[in-house]
């Protein structure tokens, strides 16, 4: 199968701040598949989606070969907004990816959220 760091949906708003971002990368599937939802956000102030593909490349290449989906998202930083205004991001993020289940063709039951540094406590969450 080949892949490449090009994302299915790419900078897709789920609010309206610049930063509140998000790229779907589709697995191929005859059944609904599973996603991960990915906050790469360090610190609440560094990091983006576009930033951390050098690290994230082969776990989502490996993800979507092995039908899963993945979705990777911006969320707002603590110096654009205060806290807990990142948190909430990552909550509207799984709002979001449940809600277009069906068009998006993943099982919203089957949702893994994680992400790096301050983007896995946000997941946790």
């Amino acid at each position: 199968m080949e892949f490449t760091l090009t994302p299915d949906i790419k900078d897709y708003a789920y609010g309206g701040h610049p930063r509140q971002k998000l790229d779907v990368y589709f697995a191929k599937s005859d059944k609904k598949t599973p996603v991960i939802v990915y906050n790469p956000v360090g610190g609440f102030y560094q990091d983006t989606k576009d930033d951390i593909l050098w690290k994230m490349g082969a776990i989502i290449m490996t993800a979507v070969e092995n039908g899963i989906t993945v979705v990777i998202f911006n969320s707002r930083f603590s110096s654009d907004e205060i806290f807990p205004a990142p948190m909430l991001d990552e909550a509207r993020v799984i709002q979001i990816t449940r809600y277009n289940s069906d068009a998006w063709h993943i099982d919203k039951n089957l949702l893994l959220a994680t992400g790096t540094s301050a983007g896995g406590g946000a997941s946790l969450w």
